[in-house]
């Protein structure tokens, strides 16, 4: 049995370990951001200076060049417990784990629970079939901590206390699920199932 060992410290590992961001989670990163500054004025400096800083280590060359060179020819959606960002037109490529974070948006899975999409078929299994919409386990793990808008643009963040009954996500695992979130949005927009394997229409 051969044993690839690679050497490259944190930043490789990191770049193993999450697949390299595309230009729209970048840019999805850097508004939200931007946000948060602009919602969280008078606020610590040094809290707003933290998430930039956030968002700035995300984003260096070094990291995305390491994954690009680490990740080459990798199948990651064939790796059924990593979560991981998908674009619009690749949703039906999910893997187990982001089939539940697909179905776990409150609009996707109030379409799950009228039969009005496929729900990934045989493929996805529903662990929590009584909690619906933002009750769900896996929508509170993900946005457990995010800061969020109300319809008057004001943030707020809240904390789900049961969300810490499951294996909490790491801050870019909620990024990862976010920018899938939009994926599907757009997915429903233009009216496509975003849990159909072959894409069929809603």
């Amino acid at each position: 049995m051969q044993v690839r060992v690679l050497d490259g410290g944190d930043a490789a590992f990191n770049a193993l370990v999450y697949p390299p961001p595309d230009h729209n989670l970048l840019n999805y990163l850097q508004q939200n951001v931007e946000h948060a500054r602009v919602a969280m004025t008078g606020i610590s400096d040094t809290f707003v200076n933290m998430a930039s800083n956030m968002y700035e280590k995300f984003n260096s060359s070094e990291v995305i060049n390491a994954g690009k060179a680490l990740l080459f020819g990798t199948e990651t959606h064939l790796n059924h417990n990593v979560v991981y960002p998908i674009s619009y037109g690749h949703l039906n490529e999910a893997n187990m784990i982001m089939q539940r974070y697909i179905i776990a948006e409150p609009e996707v899975n109030k379409m799950y629970h009228q039969n009005t999409c496929e729900g990934f078929q045989e493929t996805y299994m529903d662990f929590e079939p009584e909690n619906v919409g933002t009750e769900r386990m896996d929508y509170r793990n993900v946005m457990n901590g995010v800061v969020q808008y109300d319809d008057n643009g004001d943030g707020y963040i809240m904390h789900y206390v049961d969300s810490n009954e499951y294996e909490p996500l790491d801050t870019l695992d909620k990024f990862s699920v976010l920018h899938t979130w939009d994926a599907v949005a757009y997915s429903i927009a233009v009216g496509v199932d975003p849990t159909s394997i072959d894409d069929s229409e809603l």
